[in-house]
């Protein structure tokens, strides 16, 4: 488990990084562009303390787990982990030259399999304590770089105690070619078939095995140019892969899916990149490659808004941004790939202060969620900050649309820092010549930065809401400010929409994913999350057989000031978008008073 001091350090460092953006600072001529959301919001400030019993997570007793998810863990704690992780370094596996003692991980294998578990495989290479003594004396032009982070230092995750944060290029001839024969002894012991392994994390440098591009400079200065780069990392991930032959899926890419930084580099941006898409080349090949990916930091959960190289985009539709999955994306298709994540972090108390932690680990699962992710890296503590939600996560992760037994949207509105304040300059043919762009690729990125500058609505697993005509426009209200160590990543959150029947707007339009359900005659429950603020009486009007706005039995508000979730039962929804806006079913406020809601969720009580 990381130190709380060293994994805040990497953070930190890791989202200055999505803050600066690979291609905008890096180029020294983009500046500060703060724009104020576009829509007008009621501000009721703080509404943290979210509640366990003002959430219903239950699910039909058919539902039972996906085989590719899970939790995953660095010990078998008390939430029983499907997963939990084996550390080594190439010092232990090849302390001689040729020779290679896998023994542990043999052992551990062996275990795993008695107890019905599996692992989760680590194997530190590149910081100096971990790369073997004989490598070293073989090739002395072989020389350590100092981690750029206050100082570097860390707690190493293979032997628990402090590291000096000094670590080998992993791209350096010598090393590449030494490590080359570690994977090949991997691959001619075939212990990436094994079912007790579950998967492995590539490509095993700097700290954690957590890849990112640094040392530019001291790159460069070695003679090594962005092109040469690029030419090893893929013949770095090609030797990964060879070694996995047959089980690629296994070899989980350690890098963000937002596009790299390269330490403010504008060339070696636009080599690992394609900045007009928006997309982290090194993440693509490593896809197109068989690999799976994992983020290291969902505990920030408002960034990760536009990563299309994991399938996951920003539509912009009038001044608003939603995150639109495409399920077609080699990540969503290949039910055997791992998307993973990290939501350990939450469990120190440090990181948490005050009120807000059932809320903070339930929006980092949810958000895990939405982004199709199959398997979460928690602890004892996080875990116990929101079990109920961990658990519902651990039954519905890695369904698809069609044998979720549920789709859901968490109506909210927040503005992702990763491109917030930056701006191209004016096109001239200097900056074309200096950078290499085309007219058409500043325009197309111009757009993309624009565009991020909207804010985001909603995360959105199979049920959408959407802003509709005449009569459907909403407000996000009950604004959150996250006061952690998250508040630079998470900031101020709209956590929920309301009603706008001032402006004759009594209504909030939702669509149910077509091939979640579409014509089917099948007993189903919506379950709304909503604030008892007045005495409205309201209810759903849904797309029924027969009648497109058939009314479901009304709710009556007490003016209890509390949040709660009702459920309605419905057996006869067609949802055959033939509402305003091609939507399925609409919350109607009861046309006198405003209705405020949160969370809506459509639950299939037999399997379809």
């Amino acid at each position: 488990m990381r130190s709380f001091t060293s994994k805040t350090r990497r953070y930190i460092k890791r989202r200055i990084s999505i803050i600066l953006l690979a291609l905008v600072c890096c180029f020294g001529c983009f500046f500060s562009d703060n724009q104020n959301a576009l829509i007008s919001a009621s501000n009721i400030p703080n509404i943290i303390e979210q509640q366990p019993s003002e959430d219903d997570w239950s699910l039909p007793s058919w539902v039972t787990k996906t085989a590719n998810s899970g939790l995953y863990a660095e010990s078998t704690d008390i939430f029983k982990p499907e997963v939990y992780t084996v550390s080594m370094s190439w010092k232990e596996i090849n302390p001689k030259e040729n020779v290679f003692d896998w023994r542990r991980l043999e052992a551990n294998l062996e275990a795993a399999q008695k107890r019905n578990k599996r692992i989760w495989l680590r194997i530190f290479a590149s910081d100096v304590k971990h790369t073997p003594e004989w490598v070293k004396a073989k090739y002395p032009d072989l020389k350590a770089m100092q981690y750029k982070n206050e100082g570097g230092f860390y707690m190493d995750m293979y032997d628990n105690k402090i590291s000096q944060g000094k670590f080998y290029p992993i791209w350096h001839y010598g090393f590449e070619a030494e490590f080359k024969k570690l994977l090949a002894s991997f691959k001619q012991r075939r212990y990436i078939a094994n079912p007790a392994l579950a998967f492995m994390y590539a490509p095993g440098a700097w700290r954690w095995n957590e890849w990112e591009v640094i040392f530019v400079d001291e790159t460069k200065r070695s003679g090594v140019s962005a092109d040469q780069f690029w030419q090893w990392f893929r013949r770095h991930m090609d030797d990964y892969a060879d070694a996995a032959s047959g089980y690629t899926y296994k070899l989980v890419f350690t890098g963000q899916p937002q596009m790299e930084r390269c330490e403010n580099d504008a060339l070696w941006a636009l080599k690992l990149n394609d900045p007009p898409k928006g997309k982290n080349r090194m993440v693509d090949y490593a896809v197109s490659l068989g690999m799976s990916v994992r983020i290291g930091a969902q505990e920030y959960f408002n960034p990760y808004s536009n990563i299309p190289s994991w399938g996951a985009s920003a539509q912009t539709i009038g001044n608003l941004n939603y995150q639109v999955i495409d399920d077609n994306h080699p990540l969503h298709r290949d039910r055997n790939r791992i998307i993973g994540t990290e939501n350990e972090l939450l469990g120190y108390e440090n990181m948490l202060p005050g009120t807000g932690k059932y809320y903070f680990m339930k929006m980092a699962t949810l958000k895990s969620l939405q982004l199709r992710m199959n398997w979460i890296n928690t602890t004892d503590l996080s875990y116990s900050l929101a079990p109920q939600v961990v658990e519902y996560a651990r039954k519905t992760m890695g369904k698809t649309v069609e044998n979720s037994p549920d789709a859901w949207v968490a109506l909210r509105q927040w503005n992702d820092p990763t491109y917030l304040d930056d701006r191209l300059p004016e096109y001239s043919d200097n900056l074309s010549k200096t950078l290499g762009l085309s007219l058409a690729d500043y325009q197309q990125l111009d757009v993309f930065f624009k565009n991020a500058k909207f804010p985001y609505r909603n995360w959105e697993r199979w049920l959408t809401q959407r802003e509709v005509a005449p009569d459907g426009y909403t407000k996000p209200t009950h604004q959150v400010y996250s006061q952690s160590q998250f508040v630079k990543w998470n900031g101020f959150s709209y956590e929920a929409i309301r009603t706008d029947h001032q402006n004759q707007s009594d209504y909030i339009y939702f669509n149910v994913d077509d091939q979640f359900l579409r014509n089917k005659s099948t007993d189903i429950e919506i379950k709304v999350t909503y604030l008892d603020d007045n005495n409205a009486t309201w209810g759903i009007e849904y797309d029924a057989f027969g009648n497109v706005y058939k009314k479901t039995a009304q709710i009556v508000n007490q003016n209890s000031g509390k949040w709660k979730t009702t459920t309605f039962k419905i057996s006869d929804a067609a949802f055959t978008n033939r509402q305003n806006g091609n939507m399925d079913f609409r919350i109607y406020n009861g046309g006198s008073q405003d209705l405020t809601v949160r969370f809506v969720r459509v639950i299939k009580l037999q399997p379809t």
